[in-house]
């Protein structure tokens, strides 16, 4: 019988690999048209895998580390080459860290850091729920609106340069508040 751990694992492989853009029963990479590829459902799935992390985390260690970055592991991180997303981001520093010894960067909670240190204003959106927006803080840095199209749906992403992907790296504890 397939333990309780077990299944939280297989779970979140499954939600991480369809949140990569593959189907988990074929391995396939699923059309780009397909709602599945919509960033709003990928950004959910990705939430979900973090909290089943922590799930996880929590039945190994009886609790949650906090977020910890050395500055070895800080000069490990690449970022691409091009304008990135607040989740591409995250996932960039979640690669180089060690999970044994850090909880991971949620994309989620580093959007609200960011809210919270005033990088980034926050708007109630027509859905009545907070989104986070651009402000003149944000615009001095660097930070950027790109207006996208995923499968038909139109949406504007806040995305960061080469230069705001530097600071936040250098200035992440500090952001984080550590």
């Amino acid at each position: 019988m397939i333990s309780y751990k077990e299944k939280t694992i297989k779970a979140r492989k499954i939600l991480q690999t369809i949140a990569n853009g593959v189907n988990p029963i074929t391995k396939e990479a699923i059309e780009s048209d397909n709602f599945i590829n919509d960033p709003r459902l990928s950004r959910c799935f990705l939430y979900v895998c973090e909290i089943l992390d922590k799930v996880i985390n929590d039945n190994e260690n009886n609790k949650l580390t906090r977020f910890h970055i050395t500055k070895q592991e800080k000069e490990l991180v690449r970022f691409p080459d091009y304008n990135i997303g607040i989740t591409l981001f995250t996932k960039c520093i979640n690669e180089v860290m060690d999970l044994n010894v850090s909880s991971k960067l949620s994309p989620y909670e580093f959007n609200k850091k960011l809210r919270k240190f005033g990088l980034l204003g926050e708007s109630i959106g027509e859905s009545g729920k907070m989104r986070s927006v651009l402000n003149e803080k944000s615009s001095q840095y660097g930070f950027e609106m790109e207006h996208k199209n995923i499968s038909g749906k139109e949406y504007d992403m806040i995305v960061i340069n080469d230069y705001v992907k530097k600071y936040l790296l250098e200035n992440l504890e500090k952001i984080m508040g550590e």
